[in-house]
């Protein structure tokens, strides 16, 4: 709540300090609350929409055993430890993936799943 709360109050500073510079003018006070009240009210929905999970996210958080990796104009490099199987999904678009662990997979080893999607950049993955 104390995260609402500072944004509220960045609201109201900035909505009266950007009222001040448009109007060249420090007498804003009077009128004008119907813009910033609006404005409130957008910031406690979007607020209340994602403390209340509105939109899914956290139920398409992966299992602890996937990793997802997401990069846009960079690269990436994941240290993985070798004594589990690494399998590898991607989708690059102009770049890839790169697979430097042991491609054999051992029996009765805990499989770690890595998610690579990449615009412009890559992921490397390597033996801790």
């Amino acid at each position: 709540w104390l995260t609402l709360l500072l944004m509220l109050l960045g609201a109201v500073v900035g909505w009266y300090a950007a009222r001040m510079v448009l109007q060249k003018s420090v007498r804003v006070f009077r009128g004008g609350w119907k813009g910033l009240a609006l404005s409130c009210l957008l910031i406690v929905l979007g607020c209340t929409a994602l403390e209340c999970d509105l939109f899914g996210y956290e139920r398409r958080v992966p299992a602890a055993e996937d990793v997802s990796a997401v990069r846009f104009l960079g690269g990436v490099e994941l240290y993985v430890p070798s004594t589990v199987n690494v399998v590898v999904k991607s989708r690059s678009f102009i770049g890839g993936v790169g697979n430097e662990t042991d491609g054999n997979p051992k029996p009765n080893v805990p499989s770690l799943h890595i998610v690579a999607s990449n615009f412009f950049g890559g992921v490397s993955i390597k033996k801790n």
